[in-house]
């Protein structure tokens, strides 16, 4: 039995933010609908009882139960093995937190939210997307992807010299982007942003994960 249950789909770029941590944490895992041998249908009143918004993931650990991408992440950084990724200079701490709550805010609504699921979503792709919508909220999402530009060109990882939080719930969004048709593209050729995934990438094995 694994160690810990990811409620969810791992198409989701958060699901696989949490799948990120737990293999820098040397964390064993499995992902799926379901709690130990018990189903839990998504968007069903069980699900609404887990997160009071019925979103994923959630993190299952024996009789602990929690919800939200970013305190997922950050119980499961805080644990003694694996790799560090959460700095103990509270200073280097609260930027660490300042980027992972960008991630699962601002720019996780530019870019998935508002955006690329216009045109792909849980299913594929979406028969009919609203190209005039996405035009329309096209500028926001470009703007989100300037920002981790230029903090990318600060430091070697997103809020620090090395992986942490917020680069694990940054870089799913961000791949996701890369995906992009040309016609809908956010990111340039020469952009940052893909040395930055391929680097990522060659941790840990993630390459299993962002594919």
């Amino acid at each position: 039995m694994s160690q810990v249950i990811i409620y969810g789909d791992q198409r989701s770029n958060f699901v696989r933010s949490v799948e990120l941590v737990c293999r820098l944490k040397e964390i064993d895992y499995q992902i799926g609908y379901k709690n130990q041998q018990q189903e839990i249908e998504w968007k069903s009143a069980a699900h609404f009882r887990l997160h009071p918004f019925g979103r994923m993931p959630i993190l299952f650990e024996q009789d602990f139960v929690l919800a939200e991408s970013l305190a997922i992440c950050r119980y499961l950084a805080k644990k003694s093995q694996g790799e560090v990724l959460l700095d103990t200079d509270p200073k280097q701490q609260a930027k660490q937190d300042m980027w992972a709550t960008l991630a699962v805010g601002d720019i996780d609504r530019a870019i998935i939210r508002r955006y690329l699921l216009e045109f792909v979503n849980m299913h594929g792709l979406v028969e009919n997307p609203n190209l005039s919508r996405m035009a329309s909220r096209k500028p926001d999402a470009e703007q989100a992807i300037k920002v981790v530009e230029h903090q990318l060109t600060q430091q070697g990882f997103i809020a620090s010299e090395y992986f942490s939080i917020a680069d694990a719930l940054l870089v799913p969004t961000l791949q996701y982007a890369t995906r992009l048709p040309t016609e809908l593209s956010l990111i340039t050729p020469d952009s940052a942003i893909h040395p930055y995934i391929e680097k990522v990438r060659a941790l840990s094995s993630f390459s299993e994960v962002l594919i």
